[in-house]
């Protein structure tokens, strides 16, 4: 048996592409685009709402800039592990998810 990269499914997808795409499902699904925002110097922060919780996935932040948003901001990567300093790994999307407010009371 092959190793994730090389797996395919009966359909002929990569395994390790459809595990992928179930992770993205779990975060944005259910939710609707809302807004695009300019983040730190070059990056980009993409926002979703719904389901009770608004989710920022940023994109094209330098690692210094992951590493200041991770010290005020829960972040995590696509498979819901914590990004720290120690675990940042740089040029990877990073994700933060916030209760909306109607969702507190």
């Amino acid at each position: 048996m092959g190793d994730e990269r090389t797996s395919r499914s009966a359909a002929g997808d990569s395994l390790q592409c459809r595990s992928l795409n179930l992770c993205v499902a779990s975060l944005v699904e259910g939710r609707r685009f809302v807004r695009k925002e300019d983040a730190g110097r070059a990056g980009v922060k993409y926002v979703f709402q719904g389901r009770g919780k608004e989710v920022a996935a940023y994109s094209g932040l330098a690692a210094d800039e992951v590493r200041a948003l991770a010290e005020t901001t829960r972040l995590t990567d696509l498979y819901g592990n914590p990004v720290t300093a120690e675990t940042l790994l740089p040029g990877t999307l990073v994700y933060a998810e916030a209760l909306l407010p109607e969702a507190v009371r």
